[in-house]
């Protein structure tokens, strides 16, 4: 049978009645309140008599409904309206877990102690970044808050991005896309501690084969890292002239990462030879640590800076 043939052999799918798409409105809706996938809720809609152009019209307007019914029924903490993503000032990411930002919110709130930064910033700054620390841990591990806090977000990362977007790059809210890349990468160097914490323990009691397999996570990781650094390198030279202090500042610490993941394959590889003594292999542990710990916390200050950029700006 011929193209047109088979176009015109198909069965014409009936035209849904303003209460049949009513109900499957009602039906899509609640789906994405269940946090159903699109494609599925889709399907959902085929499989109960939706074309294929009215599924897709039908998910798009039950998770617009959705949205509203939720930002209506919660009300978000104030320090929404400063500017300062709540992922990102914690060093986190929207595919971050609840135990995750727990654990990246008792590290944030160490490291913002204005004893630490006695020469950066004042106290009064300080109670503005603690204030918005604990709100973003509070909403960001309820998860009802923060299904309404990620819909607003993007709702204003879409606002943003709107003036910079193209016909290739449908991508325009570059701040919010750096800011997650470096989320990423935060997230692979505590997994890295983690690593390093366990190689710590494993090495004066040389147990070899749990050796082995700890240096050999190590050196998957470390590639990893690489590869993630070396990715977002690229992408910051497509980034629009208007954002350039934002990608120099990025580009710096990128440099810090490579240097640190060049430095932990060495380290790796003097961990896991097999001649090397448990006080070579610790000693090259501990520097690993070392080497760690200076770029975390570079990362942390580059967080505190954007924060207290936004801030500023807010005023």
């Amino acid at each position: 049978m011929s193209p047109l043939g088979r176009i015109l052999g198909r069965p014409a799918r009936r035209r849904l009645s303003m209460q049949e798409r009513h109900q499957l409105l009602l039906y899509a809706t609640g789906l994405h309140a269940e946090g159903v996938r699109e494609n599925e809720i889709i399907a959902s809609l085929r499989g109960r008599g939706a074309s294929d152009v009215d599924a897709a019209t039908i998910c798009a307007q039950g998770r617009r409904d959705f949205e509203d019914q939720l930002t209506r029924k919660v009300t978000l903490p104030i320090s929404t309206r400063t500017g300062v993503n709540y992922y990102f000032v914690l060093g986190v990411t929207p595919r971050s877990t609840t135990n995750r930002i727990r654990q990246a919110f008792l590290t944030k709130a160490k490291v913002i102690h204005p004893d630490r930064h006695n020469l950066e910033f004042s106290r009064d700054l300080w109670v503005q970044l603690m204030a918005i620390t604990k709100d973003a841990e509070h909403v960001l591990t309820d998860e009802t808050l923060r299904r309404a806090y990620d819909i607003y977000w993007l709702r204003q990362s879409r606002r943003a991005g709107d003036p910079y977007r193209t016909r290739q790059e449908r991508r325009g809210d570059w701040k919010t896309r750096y800011f997650w890349y470096m989320g990423e990468l935060a997230e692979m160097e505590e997994q890295t501690v983690t690593q390093l914490d366990e190689l710590a323990q494993l090495v004066p009691q040389a147990i070899d084969g749990q050796l082995r397999e700890a240096c050999d996570a190590l050196a998957v990781s470390t590639e990893m890292y690489e590869e993630r650094i070396l990715s977002t390198r690229t992408q910051s030279y497509a980034v629009p002239e208007v954002f350039g202090d934002l990608t120099d500042e990025a580009r710096r610490e990128l440099q810090r990462k490579d240097n640190l993941a060049r430095r932990l394959k060495g380290l790796a590889e003097q961990i896991c030879q097999p001649a090397g003594g448990p006080a070579i292999r610790a000693s090259a542990v501990a520097e690993a640590a070392r080497h760690l710990s200076e770029v975390r916390w570079a990362h942390h200050r580059f967080d505190i800076a954007r924060a207290r950029q936004a801030l500023t700006a807010a005023i």
